[in-house]
């Protein structure tokens, strides 16, 4: 078979496969544009109005002689977005039926008539644009309505992330999540300038789709001062999510600062009444928000 013979036969074959939509016509004013990333979840309720009578349309046909108008939805590369939903038809409550749909996205669709189901969602699978087509032999205008953008759930859902100090340089770190999907494992890291970041542990996930899950790791802090911390997240495909917006503090005092907090702190007993710093045995020392316990 010549190679324009295959090219034919396989456009001939495309047509029965993924229906006709009138990809190949102008559209000129009978289109609409949407960045779905600009769509704050679902407008539920909101008409999307063409403004145009259908059947002034000329320059926009599908193989049936019907005018069309078409919606052109895109995302950005990066988006969470995985498909979209809404309400298609005539009228501003979108309820009454148009003779043929169309979808352009890896292929085309052809969709039928909306009838009195007239609610359809639409993937985006490997495209970052999804196109439209709502065709109609009778006049009025063609309408969308309560546009919802469905996005791809995040692996978990994190309550918290915290710090504290305990004895002897130590801290605890703990973080609970809401729910986990696919989640693998948790990565701890370790940073002196939010800059450069080291692992330090990796924690296993509980994997819990609807029930919470706990956390904690204590860790042994070497390095004195103010260190910070970040948690990561690893899907089972090995997508990593990081927390930056999570970061968090721990300090270990120096020698230097707890002197500070002894000559100038406010010194406590251990019943919370303000004492002499002469005085012998265990006192608390507040000084620049931070307590310190002073033995003597």
């Amino acid at each position: 078979m010549k190679k324009s013979q295959l090219l034919i036969w396989l456009l001939l074959f495309s047509v029965v496969i993924f229906g006709q939509c009138p990809t190949d016509q102008p559209c000129v004013d009978y289109t609409i544009l949407l960045n779905l990333d600009e769509v704050p979840g679902c407008l539920s309720g909101e008409v999307i109005q063409t403004g145009e009578d259908i059947d002034n349309n000329s320059d926009c046909e599908d193989a049936n002689g019907d005018n069309c108008f078409k919606w052109v939805m895109y995302r950005s590369e990066d988006s969470d977005i995985i498909s979209v939903s809404a309400t298609l038809g005539q009228g501003q409550s979108c309820n009454g039926e148009v003779d043929n749909i169309y979808l352009y996205s890896d292929g085309c669709v052809e969709y039928g008539s909306t009838g009195s189901q007239n609610s359809f969602t639409f993937d985006f699978e490997t495209s970052d644009t999804i196109t439209v087509w709502m065709c109609d032999g009778s006049s009025g205008e063609v309408s969308m309505c309560n546009l919802c953008v469905n996005y791809n759930p995040l692996p978990i859902e994190l309550s918290y992330f915290k710090v504290r100090n305990k004895a002897d340089n130590e801290i605890l770190l703990e973080w609970e999540t809401l729910q986990e999907i696919n989640n693998d494992y948790f990565i701890i890291e370790q940073s002196n300038n939010l800059q450069d970041w080291v692992e330090i542990a990796e924690v296993d996930g509980l994997n819990l789709p609807n029930t919470k899950g706990n956390y904690d790791l204590t860790y042994y802090q070497s390095q004195v001062g103010d260190m910070y911390y970040r948690l990561s997240q690893v899907d089972i495909d090995g997508t990593i999510t990081i927390f930056d917006r999570r970061i968090v503090t721990a300090r270990i005092d120096t020698k230097d600062d707890v002197r500070e907090a002894m000559l100038y702190g406010i010194w406590y007993d251990m019943v919370g009444r303000i004492s002499d710093r002469d005085e012998r045995g265990i006192f608390m020392v507040r000084y620049n928000d931070r307590v310190y316990k002073i033995y003597r």
